[in-house]
């Protein structure tokens, strides 16, 4: 089952304006740049314009220049009258895109402006990515990818470059710093069966809660916590989970204090109890005994902490264990297999570049206050 729950979908509605009515537009968003040019903020006169631009509206003001983006700030629902938001944008767009540096005066006559009206984002349920592809309509949606902290926007003008709607989807989950393939129906075998996710946090907690929505089963949490090397914490050379003995890389155990890894041991199951309290409250581990159990993170690299992870869950007694993961390494592949019933992954990359984050264009940090507000 894709995880596409999140989508929302807007269309442009700039066809409703007659060809004055685009021209006015046009009009007060170059005026606005000027006036911020000039060091003033444009107020339009509403009592100049039509009645359609006046009424509340959702715009987007995009600014090229030579052919290249200078910048582009917008709304995705109406607050105020159409002609404001798009004189509000205009100079957002100029002077305050935090990826560029405020206009100059000098770069005035080589831009172009383009303006999108945006009718009202509307919720769109969809099964799967098959299911989007038959609904989306080119050149008129736009599309709102949200899952979990991860968020996407495509404007209907992106149709323009990005023709191809299976091209459009892809890059959006791209752009939401999803993997470009991600979930397919891999999963869908397991919707309706009894069974519980186990996202490992923090950051496989985002795409855990939404596959136990999809599959519509359980949610609870495994929480494996890896050993860093006493001069490089960054490298694991073992993980430990809530209960069961530790994972190691023997190599690199063997040459570290003993006395040093029982207490990292020790420190790091504490910081599981811990989590445990924080994330779910002291809520008790949900029996999996018979059930499905379905472990997910946001990707794996060496693998310690998921054969941590699998080590727990096999102690509660599944009678399948399933891994669901992103991006695997193919030589972590090639030994998950050997420890669970069902390895789901998108990407086994036979050439790992070195970090799960590499293969997301945004990997940023899922905090503990947003573990929380995902599984209350």
């Amino acid at each position: 089952m894709i995880v596409l729950s999140g989508m929302v979908r807007m269309s442009s509605a700039n066809e409703r304006f007659t060809p004055t009515e685009k021209e006015a537009l046009l009009g007060v968003a170059q005026e606005a740049v000027i006036a911020g040019l000039n060091g003033e903020r444009l107020q339009p006169e509403l009592r100049e314009f039509p009645e359609q631009l006046i009424d509340p509206g959702a715009s987007f003001v995009t600014l090229n220049k030579t052919g290249q983006l200078r910048g582009c700030i917008g709304t995705l629902e109406a607050h105020q009258p159409l002609v404001l938001d798009v004189a509000h944008n205009a100079y957002a767009a100029a002077f305050r895109d935090p990826r560029f540096p405020a206009l100059q005066q000098f770069e005035l006559e080589l831009l172009e402006f383009h303006l999108s009206v945006l009718s009202k984002p509307e919720p769109m349920p969809v099964e799967s990515e098959a299911d989007l592809l038959s609904r989306v309509r080119p050149h008129i949606d736009g599309l709102i990818l949200e899952e979990g902290y991860r968020r996407g926007t495509f404007l209907p003008a992106v149709w323009e470059s990005l023709p191809d709607p299976v091209e459009f989807v892809m890059q959006l989950k791209r752009k939401a710093g999803l993997p470009m393939d991600y979930w397919a129906d891999a999963l869908k075998p397991y919707a309706g069966q009894e069974g519980v996710v186990y996202p490992l946090p923090r950051g496989g907690v985002p795409l855990g809660v939404e596959i136990a929505q999809a599959l519509n089963m359980d949610l609870d949490l495994i929480i494996p916590r890896k050993i860093g090397h006493p001069y490089n914490p960054e490298y694991g050379i073992a993980a430990v989970g809530e209960t069961g003995d530790p994972v190691v890389n023997p190599v690199e155990v063997d040459r570290v204090d003993p006395k040093w890894f029982q207490q990292e041991v020790a420190r790091q199951r504490e910081e599981s109890r811990r989590r445990r309290e924080t994330y779910l409250h002291g809520r008790d581990p949900l029996p999996v005994a018979g059930k499905i159990a379905i472990i997910v993170d946001d990707g794996i690299a060496t693998g310690l902490t998921m054969k941590a992870a699998i080590q727990d869950a096999r102690a509660r007694d599944p009678a399948k264990l399933v891994v669901a993961i992103p991006v695997v390494p193919a030589e972590t592949a090639r030994v998950l297999r050997e420890m669970v019933d069902d390895l789901v992954a998108l990407d086994i990359d036979e050439n790992y570049l070195g970090a799960v984050g590499a293969y997301y264009d945004d990997f940023g940090q899922t905090s503990d206050e947003e573990v929380i507000a995902l599984l209350s």
